[in-house]
């Protein structure tokens, strides 16, 4: 687990240092840099994500490597009281998060087994202990 964090601080700052032309784009997608404040701890905590668009919302899945627990983001981001932001190339924007749901959840999903085999992967891993959430992210304007 400390390999990942090593990994996931590296790409944040290499990212943040060139605007995203590095470390923007990884294998099985685009990459974006979620920022939110834990719902405990109080404290900054960046993500980098692979991400999908539809229409306005950049969606992102909590995957977490085929983990039996949601990525620590998830509840930082749905379930804290804090603006969460994201950092997209070289802009950075307010978001509202919103976990979808139903059919919509499903077309998502698809949509990511189609991009990511690795998502693939981690959703069937994951599928058995916990339903993998997909999160719209929507600009605020």
């Amino acid at each position: 687990m400390w390999l990942f964090k090593l990994l996931g601080s590296w790409h944040v700052r290499v990212y943040r240092l060139t605007g995203g032309r590095v470390g923007g784009r990884v294998p099985d997608g685009k990459v974006l840099l979620l920022i939110t404040i834990g719902r405990k701890s109080g404290k900054t905590r960046v993500n980098p994500l692979v991400y999908l668009r539809d229409g306005d919302a950049y969606v992102i899945a909590g995957g977490s490597a085929g983990s039996p627990n949601h990525p620590g983001w998830y509840w930082n981001t749905l379930h804290g009281n804090h603006p969460v932001q994201i950092q997209v190339k070289g802009a950075i924007m307010m978001v509202n998060p919103v976990e979808a749901q139903g059919d919509q959840r499903e077309r998502l999903k698809a949509r990511f087994f189609e991009h990511s085999p690795r998502f693939v992967d981690y959703h069937r891993q994951a599928s058995k202990t916990r339903t993998v959430p997909i999160v719209m992210l929507t600009p605020i304007s």
